[in-house]
């Protein structure tokens, strides 16, 4: 089916306080949001541990941990681990689940041929039938880039696996951002940005993984995908700012919103929530806000400003604060400290961890703050280890246990 481009034309600037509390009655929720920060008083913080746990891989995608790590809904998590050998002109590919409690529940390796100095990506989701989907962008032997989606059931074994036809992806190319979103129907959704063109392109396959269709939008400089059972949402930032479109089953626009996220702020992160609501973040300088949205992109809660050195989760109603120190240790090693925060809206600690470890000018830790899940023990938190420039990042998962 042919592709439709258009531009961002007919946007309206929504009015988000107007609606919230005639939204939250239609829906059944009270006046105040229950995603909405609690001002809560509490006395000294609970004093939480924190241990390295699973080790997730390596990658050199690393401006896109999202795409290797995703919590299931039944708790523990999907992880894709893509490493190029350039030495072998081989990607290694490692894909499976954890558990809640970060232990394997299934793997599966797979090596790709590629072409000899060509990096490889790709992007796991979860299916509404607790299947996953797998998809890898890499480029074969020949020069040919190629786009492979694997079908697994709950177990990780696999359904079926193949080529995706691409005839309508304007950015299948090296330097775009691909994104998946799996949908109830069975079928699902294939997102890139080519950040050069500033094209946002959405294809739709179904669930045999046939292309059914493709849509382009144009003036986008950043752009996250959201499934929902009618259709898309799609959450971009533009030149005239964050854009949200709302698109149905076939693709065509319902909704085009140009909406405020605050003082000229830009989209982030945006985290799905339980319950077809949807975390957008907003970022600008050392000031973010968290919005929360709901069906057809209505305002549902939001927080005020907060420093940019914390996260937001909006079901825990806590923001979490990283803080890192740095204290000489000798000529060429420092002493790293890293303190990790839970606090209400009002400032209050509601649990705190510090945690120290060597590092050298060629190995380094950090704590990805954008990757941190809630588990059944306090918080899953991903880390990563740089070893130097040629070297891939490699991930891992650390806990953070809160006692009771």
């Amino acid at each position: 089916m042919k592709g439709m481009r258009n531009g961002f034309l007919r946007t309206r600037v929504y009015s988000w306080t107007a609606g919230v509390a005639l939204a939250a009655l239609v829906m059944g929720f009270s006046a105040v949001p229950s995603y909405a920060s609690e001002v809560s008083e509490a006395a000294v913080p609970k004093q939480a541990e924190i241990e390295t746990s699973a080790a997730i891989g390596s990658f050199e995608d690393e401006g896109n941990p999202h795409n290797y790590i995703q919590p299931a809904a039944n708790g523990g998590f999907l992880v894709l681990n893509i490493e190029d050998n350039t030495e072998t002109s081989v990607a290694h590919v490692t894909y499976g689940k954890l558990d809640s409690s970060l232990e394997g529940v299934w793997k599966h390796e797979l090596d790709l041929n590629v072409q000899p100095g060509a990096s490889s990506r790709g992007v796991q989701r979860e299916t509404s039938d607790g299947g996953s989907l797998l998809l890898i962008d890499y480029t074969k032997p020949d020069g040919i880039r190629e786009l492979q989606a694997s079908r697994l059931d709950e177990d990780g074994n696999s359904v079926w696996s193949k080529t995706l036809q691409t005839d309508g992806l304007a950015s299948h190319r090296q330097n775009s951002l691909i994104g998946l979103e799996p949908l109830a129907d069975g079928g699902f959704l294939v997102s890139s940005l080519n950040r050069a063109e500033q094209a946002f392109t959405v294809l739709k396959y179904s669930e045999t993984g046939e292309e059914l269709w493709n849509r382009t939008k144009d003036g986008v400089t950043s752009g996250w995908l959201v499934g929902n059972h009618d259709g898309y949402y799609a959450l971009m930032n533009s030149p005239h700012g964050p854009v949200g479109v709302e698109a149905d089953v076939y693709g065509q626009e319902i909704r085009n919103i140009h909406f405020d996220l605050g003082s000229g702020k830009d989209i982030a992160e945006v985290r799905e929530l339980s319950g077809g609501h949807i975390a957008v973040t907003g970022l600008k300088g050392n000031s973010k806000r968290t919005q929360i949205l709901s069906n057809g992109l209505q305002l549902f809660g939001d927080t005020e400003d907060y420093p940019a050195d914390r996260v937001y989760l909006p079901e825990e109603q806590v923001y979490v604060q990283f803080s890192d120190r740095y204290d000489p240790l000798g000529s060429s090693t420092k002493m790293h400290g890293i303190t990790i925060t839970g606090l209400k809206g009002n400032g209050t600690k509601v649990w705190e961890t510090t945690t120290h470890y060597k590092e050298d000018n060629s190995f380094g830790i950090r704590y990805d703050t954008g990757l941190i899940y809630k588990i059944p023990t306090g918080y899953a938190v991903v880390t990563s280890t740089s070893g130097g420039a040629r070297k891939p990042i490699v991930l891992d998962f650390a806990k953070i246990w809160i006692p009771e």
